[in-house]
């Protein structure tokens, strides 16, 4: 898919870029599969903390889209969403991790990050593994 700014394909949301703050005591990711995935189920699993400060700094790392036309592989529709948990607090973050297509990062009402392809097989630009 070929997508650009203002063609109603692009990704859209807010001005603010995603952030997460750093030191996060853990995280939840819920994992949902894409189109024709075989079992279609989604996993739920659980980040310790030198884990979930990781994808936290990959998070803060990722640049803004291209600006442009830009050319994405094939994007299946799989996802991770990442609930960041911090000490003293009852609110989680939350960063969508798309994992195919033109990987990225986004958070509701915020801009979507560029990741450079570093998801395949569900891994951040640092190589954690979100699924276990």
């Amino acid at each position: 898919m070929c997508v650009s700014p203002g063609d109603g394909l692009a990704p859209s949301g807010g001005s603010t870029r995603p952030w997460a703050d750093p030191d996060p005591s853990g995280a939840t990711v819920l994992w949902l599969p894409g189109l024709n995935s075989k079992p279609c189920r989604t996993v739920l699993t659980h980040l310790g903390p030198v884990r979930a400060r990781t994808f936290a700094a990959d998070v803060d790392k990722a640049k803004p889209f291209p600006k442009g036309a830009i050319s994405c592989p094939m994007d299946d529709g799989s996802s991770a969403t990442v609930f960041l948990a911090y000490a003293g607090r009852t609110e989680t973050e939350v960063v969508r991790v798309g994992l195919t297509g033109c990987a990225s990062f986004s958070a509701p009402h915020r801009a979507i990050l560029w990741s450079d392809g570093g998801h395949e097989l569900g891994r951040t630009p640092s190589g954690i593994s979100l699924f276990g």
